[in-house]
């Protein structure tokens, strides 16, 4: 990060305000670069004490600047809220775009006349920035015996070419004929099963159908009576050949040679031997999965120890990596040679959104209720849908954390339905299917007995309602009555639907297939005594 560093040192007296009297404190400080924001709009500088800021530094970044000439404004607001005179400075960002170096993508070299940019005798290289202690096998047949020059030249990933490097040599003996040099090699040091690039400079003709081999002798030089061919190309000219080197050698003092076949001609051996550097094992990733994380969650991949660098399939370059979306991952791991190998794919899936469990109605009044629930570790939140039976559903959203809700406001002897869903994610939204259905009914108001406290409660006098809940037909089973009795049905709010005659003891019938669902009141009195009973209509 680049930093303006010391723009506020000794600026005592700089930032001044016209006045007699005494200086009052600072109340703002602040900066701006090229365009000014505006009073009280530009970037503020904190800690500001006092009514001078003499010998404070104050730290600017300008990596986000272009290179080229800069305006700095610093400016100074006192507690009255007057503003002083803007300090102004320019300031040089330079452009070290020059420090990165680009590689080398072509080199070339030409003997006595230049055949023009890119049209010299390529010259075997990988992309880099420089080669050094690189190797050159000129082919001098057919050269004039005397003093000739042989200059290099190399182009850059920008197009640049550099200046052309010229030394002389001298040709005491003059040798004629077809003859190949292999010139140049790419690289000294390769990887097991990789390539290297192997340039020949030929001298005469060579026939349409010739083609240009390149063998590899053994780890000791050695080429034998049936070398190994590891690139060809069907040629007449100068050229650069793309060999692949089989995974099962390694070692070093490898040697290669180019061989045509039209005419047949082998060169010497390449002044570079090639080193063939075994390749790693592939790293391993721990946890090894396959793995299952909720959405909101992270995992850590880990690969393992003995490389120098590694580079994940998400461009990572870390040994270890913070996962928070499904997918594959893999690593692959560079040793100090620059050899690699790749690990086993390690798959990351979703955990399914869960559907929460043990859904329970708990703490019935006649107004309230608390909906309770088992968490699913995997819920952002949670949505309720309830409604009063047979009524529309409203939709409530709930925290994480959160496993219980309180309705409130609801109808006194109301049947209430209701259900919840996990909500995994939200971009997109992810749900799970919703719970079972709960059903349940509010206490009804006027009362708090329920049927064994009513007979309890009430002396002699026993009523039992059943079925309960009803859908077609309760009954009221009477017994040790006084006199004659009465039964009475009303709703919650006391108005009566239904009601018997005159009647002595025994079992009553009450039609409820027409009432609609919900809680009613059962009255049944004797000439001493009342019962009350709570009817369910389903």
């Amino acid at each position: 990060m680049q930093k303006l560093k010391n723009i506020l040192a000794c600026m005592s007296g700089m930032l001044m305000f016209v006045t007699a009297q005494a200086q009052p404190k600072l109340e703002r400080v602040e900066y701006y670069i090229d365009n000014d924001p505006g009073y009280g709009n530009a970037i503020p500088v904190s800690g500001i004490k006092g009514n001078n800021i003499s010998d404070r530094t104050l730290d600017i970044k300008i990596d986000t600047l272009s290179p080229g000439i800069h305006l700095l404004g610093i400016r100074a607001k006192d507690a009255k809220g007057a503003w002083s005179l803007d300090n102004s400075w320019l300031f040089l960002k330079p452009d070290t775009s020059f420090l990165n170096v680009p590689n080398i993508v072509r080199s070339e070299y030409y003997i006595d006349k230049d055949p023009g940019y890119g049209k010299g005798i390529e010259i075997a290289i990988s992309n880099a920035k420089n080669y050094p202690g690189a190797s050159l096998f000129v082919n001098v047949s057919g050269l004039t015996a005397g003093k000739h020059k042989i200059a290099i030249r190399s182009r850059d990933s920008r197009g640049n070419w550099s200046l052309d490097n010229v030394d002389s040599f001298m040709v005491s003996v003059v040798v004629n004929g077809n003859s190949i040099t292999a010139a140049s090699i790419a690289a000294k040091s390769i990887c097991q099963g990789g390539q290297v690039k192997v340039g020949y400079q030929k001298s005469g003709a060579f026939n349409k159908n010739n083609i240009f081999k390149v063998q590899l002798s053994d780890s000791l030089g050695k080429f034998g009576s049936n070398p190994l061919e590891i690139g060809s190309i069907k040629d007449t000219g100068n050229n650069i050949i793309t060999c692949s080197v089989p995974a099962g050698l390694h070692g070093s003092g490898f040697k290669v040679r180019v061989v045509s076949t039209n005419p047949a001609i082998t060169s010497a051996n390449a002044i570079d031997s090639i080193k063939i550097n075994s390749q790693p094992p592939p790293p391993v990733i721990t946890p090894p999965g396959p793995l299952q994380f909720c959405r909101d969650t992270t995992v850590t991949l880990t690969a393992s120890v003995g490389y120098t660098s590694y580079l994940w399939n998400t461009n990572a370059t870390t040994r270890s990596i913070n996962v928070s979306v499904a997918g594959s991952y893999v690593v692959t791991g560079i040793d100090a040679s620059g050899c690699q190998n790749t690990s086993d794919s390690v798959k990351i899936s979703y955990q399914t959104c869960a559907k929460p469990g043990a859904a329970k109605t708990k703490n019935i009044t006649t107004k309230n209720a608390t909906l309770t629930w088992k968490a699913n570790p995997c819920a952002l939140k949670y949505r309720i849908q309830y409604r009063q039976l047979p009524g529309t559903f409203t939709t409530i959203t709930t925290g994480k954390a959160d496993t219980a809700y309180k309705l409130t406001g609801l109808l006194p002897g109301t049947a209430y339905e209701w259900k919840v869903t996990s909500v995994c994610d939200t971009n997109p939204d992810i749900t799970s299917a919703y719970s079972k259905p709960v059903s349940f009914t509010t206490k009804s108001a006027g009362f708090t007995a329920n049927v064994s406290e009513a007979i309890k409660n009430n002396g002699s006098l026993k009523a039992v309602l059943y079925p309960n809940p009803a859908k077609d037909i309760a009954y009221v089973s009477i017994t040790n009555a006084k006199g004659n009795i009465a039964i009475f049905v009303t709703d919650i709010n006391g108005r009566q639907i239904w009601k018997t005659g005159k009647i002595i003891s025994g079992e009553v019938s009450i039609p409820v297939k027409n009432l609609s669902q919900g809680n009613y009141i059962v009255q049944v009195k004797d000439n001493t005594k009342t019962v009350i009973l709570r009817l369910i209509k389903e």
